[in-house]
Order: structure tokens, then sequence, then C-alpha cells
């Protein structure tokens, strides 16, 4: 996390979990992605996280609910900086790729 007190962890068990860091101990685990997920990151305020998986979704996941509030369907992976703020609206912007397919 932005602050350093938080880990967030992506895994083939379709979870992202979140750790402390001074203490390694699991503070939650975040449940919705249907395949492993691939990439992971705090927003800038660490108040959420984003998550890409092979399920080609994106997610946003709102820390203190523990509460998936965003999903983008048809998307591979977030990039970094997963995450663009625009301060004059307060509105978050994040990046997604889909791979095109081949026919």
């Amino acid at each position: 996390s932005p602050d350093g007190k938080r880990v967030v962890s992506a895994s083939k068990d379709h979870l992202v979990q979140i750790w402390n860091a001074r203490t390694g101990s699991k503070v939650c685990t975040l449940r919705g992605h249907k395949k492993s997920v691939r990439q992971v990151q705090f927003t800038e305020d660490g108040d959420q996280v984003i998550s890409g998986s092979l399920d080609n979704t994106v997610r946003v996941w709102d820390i203190a609910t523990r509460r998936e509030v965003r999903k983008v369907a048809g998307t591979t992976f977030a990039l970094a900086p997963a995450q663009l703020a625009n301060p004059t609206t307060n509105h978050q912007h994040f990046l997604t790729v889909s791979k095109a397919s081949e026919q």
C-alpha cells in the first residue's frame, strides 16, 4: 500500500489477499475471480485494490468493505500504473489491455 502498512498478493487459486506488512498476518481475502489472478495493485489513496485475472476481468475492490465495487469484463490485465487520477474532477481511471483474438 502507499503507506507501506499492507501488501497485496495475486494467486493461482483465484484469490486476492491483503497482508499486514509488519506482522505478515492476513488482513482479508477478496473472492470473485474465476481463474488465476495475475496482477494486483493498490490505488493511489490505498483504499482500493485493482486486480487483473485470466478470467478476462479487471476488478476494483474496496478494502474497508471487502467488496467488489467495479468489474470490467473482456480485458486481460491492468497496467501499471493502473490508476490515473484526475485532480480537477476527482475521477479515477485505470487502463486495461485486451488480447485480440486471432482468426
